[in-house]
């Protein structure tokens, strides 16, 4: 049985940044959506966790790691709120050959940002990967 397993989702949540981090984090939250499982970690890269519940009658208890990528689609203002408070280590910009006359700035402030990566497609996208460049 292969044991080095990722688990992705993605869903699409009508609230508040603060209601969407703490339904991610708090506990009973969790139970809520992932049908009463109970979840240990401390959230930090490289931490263990832990998800025990019971499924059809069947008992479970799922161990992983905290990996250190957290995928976020979102809008300028999400991206604002995550940069402002540090908790983003790499970005990546899927950038689309369109040309607007205005929109919302993706940074309020000035950021650092150190290329690392840039990967074309055939259809004229390109996919930048940026990493935080020193301060």
């Amino acid at each position: 049985m292969n044991k080095n397993l990722t688990a992705k989702a993605a869903a699409s949540i009508a609230a508040t940044r603060d209601k969407v981090w703490e339904a991610l984090i708090t506990p009973n939250a969790i139970k809520e959506y992932m049908f009463g499982t109970d979840v240990e970690t401390d959230w930090k890269k490289g931490s263990k966790i832990i998800w025990k519940g019971e499924f059809k009658g069947k008992k479970y208890d799922d161990k992983g790691e905290i990996l250190n990528i957290i995928v976020i689609y979102g809008s300028a203002s999400i991206i604002q709120e995550l940069t402002k408070h540090e908790l983003v280590d790499e970005y990546q910009f899927l950038v689309h050959p369109i040309i607007q006359e205005k929109g919302i700035p993706l940074f309020k402030d000035k950021v650092n940002l150190k290329l690392v990566k840039s990967e074309p497609f055939k259809s004229g996208v390109v996919l930048l990967t940026y990493q935080l460049g020193k301060k």
